[in-house]
């Protein structure tokens, strides 16, 4: 495995984007640019086509629990260390339940509680998507999936958790289920999440090398 590059600094940076985005969220008024980006992708006709739309919704399941689960197991069979499906399953059940107390500390509504439901294009059930937003629960633990992970793969594969974890986030805002400030303060969420387990969960012993 490869030690991740500057552990405390990627926690103090997360840890800094999160205060933030949840100072911001709490005030409950939108930043400027919030409302246009989600008309924007809710209604974008790139998005909404087939096999997109699909294929977001989809990727979403990597944002909960049976995300979770699902790469957990995925750890434990291709990947040989302990620790591997350790720290993802840490930073997967961290990331979700961190991401529901701040729903309800924070307290900030969703784009159907703000916007017309007319001007948006609902669909997936996700009409009656109301309640606290911020932050977004499933980007929050695609992020720290993602976080955990890509220590453990090829550095020619370590793309792959982040951008399906980008793409999760952008699934929530298409689908009209979150502002963008509560996926940027999912994504800080999920890697302080990640960047913890990894930091709480031991590495691997370094191999002994027999003595001549």
């Amino acid at each position: 495995m490869t030690a991740t590059a500057g552990p405390h600094r990627r926690i103090a940076a997360a840890a800094l984007v999160l205060v933030v985005t949840a100072v911001l969220a709490a005030r409950d008024r939108l930043l400027l640019g919030e409302v246009g980006l989600v008309e924007a992708l809710n209604g974008n006709a790139v998005l909404g086509r087939f096999p997109v739309e699909p294929l977001l919704v989809s990727l979403m399941v990597f944002g909960t629990l049976v995300g979770v689960a699902g790469v957990t197991v995925g750890a434990v069979v291709f990947l040989k260390p302990w620790q591997a499906p350790a720290q993802t399953a840490l930073a997967g059940a961290v990331a979700w339940g961190a991401a529901h107390l701040l729903k309800e500390l924070v307290g900030r509504g969703r784009p159907l509680e703000y916007l017309d439901a007319r001007t948006l294009e609902i669909s997936q059930g996700y009409v009656a998507l109301t309640g606290p937003g911020y932050p977004s629960g499933h980007t929050a633990v695609a992020f720290a999936l993602a976080t955990a992970l890509a220590p453990w793969l090829a550095p020619r594969h370590r793309w792959v958790p982040w951008t399906v974890a980008a793409l999760v986030g952008v699934a929530r805002v298409h689908v009209a289920a979150h502002f963008p400030l509560d996926v940027i303060g999912g994504a800080a969420l999920g890697v302080l999440a990640g960047a913890l387990a990894l930091a709480l969960v031991p590495p691997p012993a370094p191999a002994s090398t027999p003595e001549a």
